[in-house]
């Protein structure tokens, strides 16, 4: 996350800035593609993240439930994506999702 810049990148504005169709089916699109050893170490940095400061925490194993996500799960997905997949994704995929971070 060398280029996330705290003040310029305000993960809280995505929620009123972002239409969530795009992040439904980015998030939708990437899943099926991980192995299951990297599904297990994202529910890992799922539940090490710090969660205090959202109003929607995500439960349960995310990874086989997220085509059962509604627009607040995605809401918070988007402000954790680049934490928990980030080291997940290529140098495209990495943009596409920083740049619902601007």
């Amino acid at each position: 996350l060398r280029d996330y810049r705290c003040g310029r990148c305000l993960l809280f504005e995505a929620l009123h800035t972002l239409p969530l169709g795009p992040a439904k089916h980015l998030l939708r699109e990437q899943m099926p593609l991980l192995s299951k050893g990297q599904k297990a170490e994202i529910l890992a940095r799922l539940k090490a993240f710090h969660t205090s400061g959202f109003s929607v925490k995500l439960y349960g194993n995310v990874c086989y439930y997220y085509q059962s996500f509604c627009g607040r799960d995605f809401k918070a997905w988007v402000q954790m994506a680049l934490f928990i997949i980030g080291p997940y994704l290529d140098d495209g995929e990495l943009a596409v999702w920083k740049s619902f971070c601007k």
